[in-house]
């Protein structure tokens, strides 16, 4: 699920970095911070994680919240991050 997750933050991020644009990220933690055990540096992590980091990774200004904002009128792009489910 996590290897789906940084796949589709990539290839919306990729589709987004067309040269002189700018965008307006707003990552909205839907599943409240619900923590799984991280496969790949122990400990636990949200699910949010890999999307914030693969962000922070590429450079990308991004705001982050736990509501979703009464006026989304002002962001590009909208990572809703609903939580691990099997």
């Amino acid at each position: 699920m996590r290897v789906l997750t940084l796949f589709l933050a990539a290839a919306i991020i990729g589709f987004l970095a067309a040269p002189g644009l700018s965008q307006s990220i707003y990552v909205w933690d839907k599943d409240h911070n619900l923590l799984f055990a991280d496969p790949e540096g122990g400990g636990n992590v949200d699910a949010t994680y890999g999307v914030k980091k693969a962000l922070d990774e590429l450079g990308y200004a991004y705001t982050f919240g736990g509501a979703l904002p009464s006026d989304i009128s002002g962001y590009d792009v909208i990572f809703v991050i609903m939580g691990t489910y099997c």
